[in-house]
């Protein structure tokens, strides 16, 4: 089964264990349909909770779930990641929206057309993805999936077209 972290445990809220929760998804919608959270570190689940109550509060959540009954066990759980199925998180996706994931393997071409290699890997640091890409010539290249450097990734036929100018490479 195929994972995606949608967020982070925060911390504790209260006496009574329950916990704040940050959502990592533009689809908070999707928190109200939890019936467990699977929680864990590196996309690996550790643990598995039975949601109890889950309500908003400003731009967080706060949570209570069945064997986290006090504070010393909610704070235990502080800094490990929500994760939820691709299959589960697929409901809310858009039509015109994907997992990049998938595009591992897509062909990588230039705005003009010139081929560069295959997408090899996705890193996320926190403020967008990192794509890096093995070149034709058996370079490896990272790019920022950014709208100046990775102007449009075409869903249907699994194609990045990237600005060259944004190609990294330890020879460039």
């Amino acid at each position: 089964m195929k994972i995606t972290k949608i967020g982070i445990i925060s911390g504790s809220h209260g006496l009574k264990g329950h916990f704040k929760l940050i959502p990592k998804t533009e689809d908070v919608e999707i928190f109200y349909d939890l019936e467990f959270l699977l929680l864990g570190k590196d996309d690996k689940i550790m643990f598995s909770y039975e949601v109890e109550e889950i309500r908003e509060n400003k731009k967080n959540f706060i949570v209570k779930c069945k064997g986290i009954d006090d504070i010393d066990r909610a704070k235990k759980i502080a800094g490990l990641a929500v994760y939820v199925s691709h299959e589960m998180l697929r409901e809310y996706m858009g039509e015109d929206e994907c997992y990049l994931d998938d595009f591992i393997g897509a062909k990588v071409i230039t705005t003009e057309g010139k081929s560069i290699g295959v997408l090899n890997d996705i890193y996320d640091n926190g403020g967008n993805e990192i794509f890096v890409i093995e070149g034709e010539n058996g370079k490896e290249y990272l790019i920022s999936n950014n709208e100046f450097h990775v102007p449009k990734i075409d869903v249907e036929n699994k194609i990045i077209v990237v600005d060259e100018a944004g190609l990294v490479s330890e020879d460039l």
